[in-house]
């Protein structure tokens, strides 16, 4: 697998899309879903950066980072269906840390929804912790318990 930085905001979003539309459902759906190539070409604009994982010359996954004051800050971590499972998120973060490393910073973190078990069990087997618990309100007045996870490295 090869890991690039890039500002393919076609292929961050295609990939996006497809890894939440499992949460299309759900009474209170991602707002992953509701973004467009513009709200992120306007984040590229304001500092954040985009990776993408390759597999054998094809796209698997991607996720979008900021670089804050002391730490690196991840979001949209996003794995095509078909290749969730193999380790390409873990992957990914591993060189979103070496990142931030590389930086100067001493913390990685990223928010998760509390009611995704395997996002939560993703992130705790690799060190990260629960700092902030919050919720989220939604448009329709529904609240979505989030944490903050954080990783120091």
């Amino acid at each position: 697998m090869n890991i690039i930085l890039n500002e393919d905001v076609e292929t961050n979003l295609s990939i996006q899309l497809k890894a939440f539309a499992e949460y299309a459902t759900d009474p209170t759906p991602s707002s992953a879903l509701d973004e467009s190539v513009e709200q992120i070409n306007e984040e590229l604009q304001n500092g954040t950066k985009i990776l993408t994982a390759i597999v054998e010359g094809k796209p698997v996954a991607t996720v979008r980072f900021l670089l804050k004051e002391h730490l690196l800050y991840f979001y949209r971590l996003s794995v095509l269906p078909a290749e969730q499972g193999k380790g390409y998120a873990k992957q990914l973060i591993t060189k979103l840390e070496d990142f931030a490393k590389q930086q100067g910073l001493n913390e990685v973190q990223c928010n998760v929804r509390y009611n995704v078990p395997r996002n939560l069990y993703l992130y705790t087997s690799i060190d990260y912790q629960i700092i902030h618990e919050y919720d989220v309100i939604k448009p329709n007045g529904a609240a979505i318990k989030t944490v903050t996870m954080a990783k120091k490295i």
